[in-house]
């Protein structure tokens, strides 16, 4: 079946790729002896990009400029730096709103 169906099982495996991120829970406050906070928890935002699924960098890199408040330029070169992992990470220090930005298609 493979052979003769094989375009067929090759885009049904593309488009059924499983993603598991695992989110650890928090910690909490390391103290010295002395009360005096060593290491605290803080909210940090990834946005994660597999290279494979895509198809507009133009428009890709200009949405997320937007969402996260940074330059298409910026983000894109940030990008394509680290090109031996299959999924790049674009760090973001500040606090973003998320709610209705998702886009599932089209970059």
């Amino acid at each position: 079946m493979q052979i003769i169906h094989g375009g067929f099982y090759h885009l049904q495996s593309m488009n059924n790729r499983i993603r598991v991120v695992p989110i650890d829970g928090p910690r909490g406050k390391i103290m010295d002896s002395n009360g005096v906070v060593l290491a605290d928890n803080r909210m940090v935002f990834h946005v994660g990009i597999v290279p494979q699924d895509v198809e507009d960098k133009n428009a890709l890199f200009n949405y997320l400029g937007e969402v996260l408040d940074r330059s298409p330029v910026f983000l894109e070169r940030q990008f394509d730096r680290n090109i031996k992992t299959h999924i790049k990470t674009l760090k973001r220090r500040r606090k973003i709103c998320l709610s209705g930005s998702y886009r599932s298609t089209g970059f």
